[in-house]
């Protein structure tokens, strides 16, 4: 009698396990065989069917845990990516060290991020591949232990074939947070080289501290004129008590003018550094502030230390501006001030020929000079405070 050639169709739809960044669509697997029976076994043909289904599906039981492993494997790579990129929007690399090991970190990232983007194309490589060995290597082996199972009697086993197994195509679903920071980090590398320049910047303006000395070197002078002008105005007031007859008088004048003329001096050698100084960080700031300008608005950059810094750096730029403002004014009292000096020095070296009317004009140019003293106590002050606001602009 012939034999019979029974058809054997499985067919089932399984889901790997999702992972806390990667998700499976279902995949459906067929798998349609055919297999030549003895014409006596012919009755047993649903049985072949049946244990073929129960074995079809613990093959593909087992099989589906190399599909979860490798979802398992890529879902770490996420969690680092994502853990790495935390610890990163946290940072504002205030050293140029640190904005170089920054740049390498963003660089190693960028490489995650751009595994990260291709995981769904080799997820469809993955279960092309994985699927093929299950209709082929796993189909053949349930089926013999289907065969088994039945008691059944193969006349040809060259006979048994896949008849057809179905394309199983793998679709893979990222999460949108591990999308979004992937697309964050593969455009974070313009990023940077600004920290970089920043932090170059920013250790530049902080050069600004040297400006310390230099206020209080300010202040100091001013209350050192201030006292010189007292000794000058004790003299002044002697010589108006004593205007007649003035032949005899003794005064310091002279001396006390020739130390004022030199403080004067140092004083406008300090001013000049001073504006030297003010407008290098004033360039410094602006470039700085530029900087600032190009990470505004960008999603890898810490929004919270990127605002404390412009912060800082407004505030820089408002005392320089007014140390600039101030300077502008003390420069023109110093007209004023020359002019008290040569009152001064003529009278020293000629006190005999005071009229009634002179000492009395210079004791109110000297009184006129003792405020415009307290405007550079407070230049000198502005100064010191001007190093505050640099020690904030990248730190």
């Amino acid at each position: 009698m012939p034999n019979d050639i029974i058809a054997v169709t499985y067919s089932e739809s399984v889901t790997p396990t999702s992972t806390t960044f990667l998700t499976s669509k279902p995949l459906v697997l067929v798998c349609q065989c055919e297999i030549e029976l003895a014409d006596s076994d012919k009755a047993n043909a649903e049985a072949v069917r049946k244990e073929f289904q129960k074995a079809m599906a613990a093959q593909i039981k087992t099989q589906v845990k190399h599909l979860n492993e490798w979802l398992q494997e890529k879902d770490a790579t996420i969690a680092t990516m994502k853990s790495r990129y935390d610890a990163l929007m946290k940072t504002f690399p205030p050293t140029e060290q640190q904005a170089k090991t920054y740049d390498k970190d963003v660089k190693e990232l960028m490489g995650l991020a751009a595994k990260i983007e291709n995981f769904p194309g080799e997820y469809v490589q993955i279960v092309e591949g994985w699927a093929a060995n299950v209709v082929e290597q796993q189909g053949k082996i349930a089926m013999l232990l289907a065969v088994k199972k039945a008691r059944v009697t193969v006349q040809n086993e060259k006979a048994w074939r896949i008849r057809l197994g179905q394309v199983v195509k793998g679709v893979l679903i990222v999460a949108a947070v591990a999308l979004s920071i992937a697309a964050i980090i593969l455009t974070a590398g313009t990023t940077a080289p600004v920290f970089i320049a920043l932090a170059s910047t920013g250790a530049a303006i902080a050069g600004i501290s040297s400006l310390t000395a230099l206020g209080k070197s300010i202040v100091d002078n001013a209350n050192l004129e201030q006292r010189l002008l007292a000794n000058v105005k004790k003299d002044m007031e002697a010589v108006v008590a004593a205007l007649k007859p003035v032949n005899g008088i003794k005064t310091s004048v002279a001396k006390h003018v020739t130390e004022l003329q030199n403080l004067m001096k140092i004083r406008a050698d300090d001013i000049r550094k001073l504006q030297a100084d003010l407008q290098k960080n004033k360039v410094l700031a602006k470039s700085y502030a530029d900087q600032l300008g190009t990470l505004a608005g960008t999603p890898n950059v810490n929004v919270a230390e990127l605002a404390k810094c412009q912060k800082s750096t407004d505030a820089l730029n408002a005392g320089i501006k007014s140390a600039e403002d101030k300077i502008a004014k003390l420069d023109a009292s110093n007209a004023d001030a020359q002019a008290v000096l040569d009152e001064l020095k003529g009278l020293g070296a000629d006190l005999d020929a005071i009229s009634t009317q002179a000492p009395n004009t210079v004791l109110g140019n000297l009184k006129k000079r003792f405020s415009s003293l307290d405007g550079w106590t407070d230049l000198g002050n502005s100064v010191g405070g001007l190093v505050n606001a640099a020690s904030g602009v990248h730190s």
